[in-house]
């Protein structure tokens, strides 16, 4: 990265070999992923007959094993260097897609997603601590934000042109065209991706595998977080957040095409116009936390959202759903790259890639109970209230929102651990971050 402040720019960070490479295959992996993120549930509800129960542990499996798999991953990718740890998940989501088309039972899209998570736990984490290798600690907002940018542009680029490809060619022809994109970004990775970690050890292949004693990687987590008590605070309130949003991850696609009577292009339009949203908030905030504070914008954020969420009770048509779901959805993007950011800043260099994957670790555990505790609220209401599928969503909806509010009460009551821990009040007050190299 460049020393001098005038001449770094967002532009400058697609010159550097390590992050422009990670942006094109993490960003073609994710415009892929992108398309069938959001017909797994359709594929679920109208194709295979699942439950809402079963919608939610199908999508929450996937942070299962994402769980279970990162904070190994994580660690050993200190130890052996992180390229081999971002090349083989970008192939392994490459045969993902192409397992979705054999998928003929509810069982079969729950094993394929199982089988997504483990290798996301090694793909996320690893790149994330590769980035805050090259990455100056002054400029970590803005990279963070900018990185984000270009990865959402393709996660939500993906659902419109995923709509476009099921509309005219099916679901099949979609799960297709995603695996072509992620092998694309395994061959960029495997050849042009440069090596981060310079005193690694020799690379043990299948024994270091085995050397993944998970209840060990867990009591490791444990440790890094006694240690770094600012990680602790960051995960246990990424935690609430991304658990309020992961609640409706399966259903927003099932509230356009069966309550509003919208179909996968307007699924895909609404999801693209969130990413859209998402993505102007990410570059002007990332800017914005470098400057001011990545924990005032993280508190700003957080707010934001709990304003915000209780609009999705006036949805009531398709052409509402156009405006007010990519803003209540879009409204997080705010807070998310300051967690990713922050991260950075309260971890050294040797333990950054355990600490990711520690943080990870809580983190999703949001996915594993946030689907699946959507899913029953929709049963209960629906069966013990006896209520149509609008009005169990609204209840969602009420649940959604208060989970905002303890989000932000949560970040009220931690936000002295994030102030300390922002490079921006160090490098303010010009007191060297002796930690972080």
């Amino acid at each position: 990265m460049p020393n001098k402040e005038a001449s770094f720019s967002r532009r400058s960070l697609l010159r550097n070999p390590t992050i422009g490479i990670l942006i094109l295959s993490n960003g073609i992996t994710m415009l892929g992923f992108g398309q069938i993120l959001p017909i797994i549930p359709i594929l679920l509800y109208d194709k295979l007959n699942a439950s809402e129960i079963e919608i939610g542990l199908t999508i929450s499996i996937f942070a299962v094993t994402r769980v279970l798999s990162q904070g190994p991953i994580g660690s050993l990718s200190d130890r052996y260097g992180r390229k081999a740890f971002i090349v083989i998940p970008l192939f392994a989501y490459g045969l993902v897609s192409i397992f979705y088309i054999f998928a003929t039972q509810t069982w079969h899209v729950l094993a394929i997603r199982a089988f997504q998570g483990f290798f996301s736990g090694a793909l996320w984490p690893v790149s994330d601590a590769m980035v805050m290798d090259v990455c100056e600690p002054k400029h970590r907002g803005k990279v963070i934000s900018t990185i984000q940018i270009a990865y959402n542009t393709g996660w939500f680029t993906g659902p419109f042109v995923g709509g476009v490809i099921s509309n005219m060619y099916g679901l099949n022809a979609t799960f297709g065209f995603s695996a072509g994109l992620s092998f694309i970004a395994f061959v960029f990775a495997l050849f042009f991706l440069k090596e981060t970690v310079q005193k690694r050890e020799r690379f043990e292949g299948v024994n270091a595998i085995y050397s993944m004693n998970f209840v060990q990687h867990f009591k490791k987590a444990s440790m890094t977080f006694k240690k770094f008590p600012a990680l602790k605070n960051l995960a246990v309130s990424a935690l609430i957040l991304y658990t309020a949003a992961s609640l409706m991850q399966g259903y927003t696609p099932i509230f356009i095409t069966n309550v509003l009577n919208g179909d996968e292009l307007d699924t895909g339009l609404i999801l693209g116009l969130t990413g859209i949203f998402s993505l102007v908030v990410q570059f002007f905030f990332g800017e914005v936390g470098d400057k001011y504070g990545k924990w005032k914008v993280l508190l700003l954020g957080v707010f934001i959202s709990v304003l915000t969420s209780p609009l999705l009770l006036f949805v009531d048509n398709i052409m509402d759903a156009y405006i007010i779901i990519p803003l209540v959805l879009g409204a997080n993007a705010m807070a998310t790259p300051m967690f990713t950011a922050l991260v950075g800043d309260a971890l050294p260099l040797e333990a950054r890639g355990a600490g990711y994957g520690a943080y990870g670790v809580v983190r999703d555990i949001s996915m594993i109970i946030g689907s699946p505790l959507g899913g029953l609220v929709l049963e209960l209401s629906r069966r013990l209230l006896y209520l149509e599928l609008l009005p169990s969503l609204k209840i969602l909806f009420v649940f959604r929102s208060l989970m905002l509010i303890l989000t932000l009460t949560v970040v009220i009551h931690y936000i002295k651990s994030f102030k300390e821990v922002d490079s921006v009040i160090w490098l303010r007050s010009k007191v060297p971050l002796a930690d972080t190299h």
